[in-house]
């Protein structure tokens, strides 16, 4: 029989875990009968909790199974009730690469960043997809109401420094173009941005100021088209021509999917690996 799951993430320390877990199996399974319904037509029900919080304090393992046992004889009542418990902290003490999906996924869900992330997306397509989908959320009329008071913060701090760019200061363009990057990519934009700051030539700060992306130029020179590259990542083309313009502000997930979705057409067309893709290149620095 096909088993029926029940699946939560909890982010908050919950104090009843273990009770609320089984309470919820419990009703889940109890659903199943309908009046004049055989108990032999119960399916098996699985609870899967991910955790945000460790649970299991003197156990350093990350994923926990429970069943219903005979306590002397060790035998397993029956396939029916399976309770998961996944610590997500736990993962974070592996001092190892993940082995499996399962890794991969929690890896994912504790929103992991750089080439980790980029590792992941490569050798699982259905976290590439799940990536996709992220963004397409991202850019909700209230997600992008966020960008846009981010993208107003940076233009009004650009005026402010006009005064020194007037004057042939290249030190107005360098601090603009650091927020910018820090707008987009937080963080990981701190190497971008130390480059950025060794800049003096007004010239070569004048065009990154003005550059949104490079999407559109690599694309063309790899001879992708949009359509290749949307349906790729599985998106709609007018969502990634979008993106493409600049219309929204990736971040760091945005740019590694579109990155990966690049280098793998490619790869099949062409039977080549590129030796280097960095997002310096498809995004901002190619300029300097």
């Amino acid at each position: 029989m096909r088993p029926v799951y029940q699946i939560e993430v909890q982010v908050a320390d919950q104090v009843f875990i273990d009770k609320r877990s089984l309470y919820y199996w419990s009703a889940l399974y109890h659903r199943q009968l309908q009046q004049g319904k055989l108990y032999n037509e119960l399916n098996p029900t699985v609870g899967i909790s991910i955790l945000g919080f460790e649970w299991f304090k003197d156990d350093e393992r990350y994923h926990h199974v429970f069943h219903l046992w005979d306590d002397e004889a060790r035998e397993k009542l029956n396939d029916d009730l399976e309770l998961h418990f996944l610590e997500l902290p736990e993962l974070k003490h592996l001092k190892r690469g993940p082995q499996n999906a399962l890794e991969e996924w929690l890896i994912y869900f504790n929103d992991i960043q750089g080439e980790e992330l980029e590792a992941i997306a490569m050798s699982n397509p259905l976290i590439r997809k799940a990536l996709s989908i992220e963004e397409m959320f991202k850019a909700s009329a209230q997600e992008r109401r966020l960008y846009d008071m981010r993208e107003k913060a940076i233009f009004s701090e650009a005026t402010n420094l006009a005064a020194a760019e007037a004057k042939g200061e290249p030190k107005g363009k360098v601090e603009t173009i650091c927020q910018y990057l820090e707008v987009r990519f937080g963080a990981e934009s701190q190497a971008l941005q130390e480059i950025v700051r060794t800049i003096t030539d007004l010239d070569a700060l004048s065009r990154i100021i003005k550059l949104r992306n490079n999407l559109k130029e690599v694309r063309e020179h790899l001879g992708i088209t949009q359509n290749d590259i949307s349906q790729r990542i599985g998106v709609q083309k007018a969502y990634y021509s979008r993106l493409e313009r600049g219309e929204f502000a990736p971040n760091i997930k945005t740019c590694l999917m579109l990155k990966l979705a690049l280098l793998e057409i490619y790869n099949e067309r062409t039977g080549k690996h590129l030796e280097k893709l960095t997002l310096d290149r498809l995004f901002y620095l190619d300029a300097i």
